[in-house]
């Protein structure tokens, strides 16, 4: 009994892992989707770059391509950390495949009787 405590046990914890993950996926895909929604309402962005740069000041415009470079450097980075999330969600959601395979029903002896 007490292995199969150990297998529930080990089951509720695969299963929390890929809560974890799942929840950090969507966390950055908001964030990147706000990324995404303020570049493109960003007053620079665009046709609208275009005519606003013949009458701004060098200033203004050496401001505008600063806060643009960091906006898609913000994007690329949270781009790279939802790959890696992914990536871990998709092994948490491996390994807890793995250990139903592997396990066969004999995990679910004892999970009723919490």
């Amino acid at each position: 009994m007490n292995a199969s405590a150990d297998e529930s046990g080990k089951q509720s914890e695969l299963m929390l892992r890929v809560r974890e993950a799942y929840l950090r996926t969507r966390e950055l895909r908001s964030r990147l989707a706000a990324l995404r929604s303020e570049d493109l309402h960003a007053p620079g962005s665009q046709s609208l770059s275009q005519s606003l740069s013949q009458s701004l000041s060098l200033r203004a415009r050496a401001e505008r391509q600063a806060a643009d470079r960091e906006r898609l450097e913000a994007e690329l980075a949270t781009k790279l950390e939802l790959d890696a999330a992914e990536r871990a969600l998709s092994d948490a959601e491996a390994a807890v495949q793995d250990s139903l395979d592997g396990n066969g029903d004999e995990w679910m002896i004892g999970v009723g009787s919490r």
